[in-house]
């Protein structure tokens, strides 16, 4: 699979529907899906440095969160991490996409 291709396509496709991140949890134990937090607009350049991607990344894929990044996402949403007992990931939806069939 191109990555490069495929980021492309989304990017282009997130210029016309609107993106929402999400911060979403799951159990450690038994990867059973816990819950999510949306997340405000925030500058994606930002997150290329928070997240420590390169600065052609769109952002808009699944991206784990770390201990390097958990000061910004507690700070940013409001959640306390547990990181002992959860996984977390920032991951994009997107409203709508148009002509994605």
């Amino acid at each position: 699979m191109n990555l490069k291709l495929v980021g492309n396509t989304i990017k282009k496709m997130s210029q016309s529907a609107p993106i929402e991140r999400h911060i979403r949890f799951f159990d450690k134990d038994n990867c059973e899906f816990i819950g999510q937090q949306p997340m405000l607009p925030v500058n994606e350049d930002y997150l290329r440095k928070v997240f420590g991607v390169k600065d052609n990344n769109p952002m808009l894929f699944s991206y784990r969160i770390t201990e390097k990044q958990q000061v910004f996402i507690e700070r940013y949403t409001g959640l306390k991490l547990n990181l002992n007992r959860f996984e977390y990931f920032m991951e994009c939806d997107f409203d709508t996409i148009p002509n994605a069939y």
